[in-house]
C-alpha cells in the first residue's frame, strides 16, 4: 500500500495479511509460493463473492416468484 506516496516509495503491510502478496514475475506465479496465492485469494474474494452473489440471486427470484403468486 502506498500510504506515503509522494513522499516516499516504500511499501507498507498490516499485521494481518490474510491474502498473500503475489509475486510480480510470471515463472514466480507458477511456482509454489504463486500456488499458495492464488488459494488465498479464492478463499478470501473469489469464494465469498459467488456465495453473496448465490446468494442475491436466489432472493432475487424468491422476491419474483412472490410477486407473481400475489
Amino acid at each position: 500500500m502506498a500510504l506515503f506516496w509522494p513522499l516516499s516509495s516504500e511499501r507498507f503491510f498490516m499485521p494481518l495479511r490474510p491474502i498473500h502478496v503475489a509475486p510480480l514475475s510470471v515463472k514466480a506465479l507458477l511456482s509454489a509460493r504463486g500456488a499458495a496465492v492464488i488459494a488465498s485469494e479464492l478463499r478470501w474474494v473469489w469464494l465469498p463473492c459467488f456465495a453473496m452473489g448465490a446468494l442475491l440471486a436466489l432472493q432475487r427470484r424468491r422476491g419474483e416468484h412472490a410477486l407473481r403468486a400475489s
